[in-house]
């Protein structure tokens, strides 16, 4: 299904000089998914099928020891939760499966909390970068997440996010937030509006096209 996509990041990231493993398994791909408590989307599944990169601080789903586990659930939920937290308190952001909203607070906080560990919201694929994993599906976008709070949408979906990010081309461009589709509507608003100086407190602003305003 996705054999053009796959093909033409394969050559983007060679051209890159990003280090390439075989593909992994149907047995590796569920061994990670029970390891990591995720769900790998359709089109990740079948990249990952065909390659696994190894260089460039991407996310090795074949190591499934104690400590890469731990790793990564800990940039699943420690390097984003702060944006979550962030929409819920400033912006009244909450996720329908996650259940009626507490009127206290600090309960509505440790519920999402509670519910981010179980459903991690993204995935990291490489360094900071994070694909969306709600809803879990195919064409999910990919964004850059620092601190959880530093937010930058860098992909439309996965095969663009490598085009943006390793294809040897300028200029380099963000993407504009309302062309892509929303995967979590009240989440992407909070995105979107930090983008818009809610993280930046008047330092640093961006347009709606994820461009400097200086």
């Amino acid at each position: 299904m996705y054999d053009k996509q796959i093909e033409d990041s394969l050559k983007i990231l060679k051209q890159a000089k990003i280090s390439l493993a075989k593909g992994m398994t149907k047995q590796e791909l569920r061994l990670a998914e029970m390891r990591f408590g995720i769900k790998f989307p359709s089109d990740y599944r079948e990249f990952l099928s065909a390659c696994l990169p190894l260089s460039d601080d991407f996310t090795n789903w074949r190591d499934v020891s104690d400590e890469n586990v731990f790793f990564i659930k800990q940039k699943m939920f420690d390097w984003t939760i702060e944006g979550v937290l962030y929409t819920i308190e400033k912006l009244n952001g909450w996720l329908p499966a996650w259940g009626n909203k507490p009127n206290i607070q600090e309960w509505a906080l440790a519920l999402a909390k509670q519910n981010i560990k179980k459903h991690p919201l993204f995935m990291p694929i490489c360094s900071h970068r994070f694909l969306s994993l709600s809803p879990m599906e195919a064409g999910n976008p990919v964004y850059s997440i620092h601190d959880g709070t530093d937010v930058i949408c860098y992909g439309q979906d996965f095969w663009d996010y490598i085009k943006r990010d390793f294809a040897d081309y300028e200029p380099r461009d963000t993407v504009d937030l309302k062309s892509i589709k929303e995967p979590i509507p009240q989440y992407n608003v909070f995105v979107y509006h930090s983008i818009n100086n809610f993280f930046y407190q008047g330092k640093i602003s961006y347009d709606e096209h994820g461009k400097y305003i200086l």
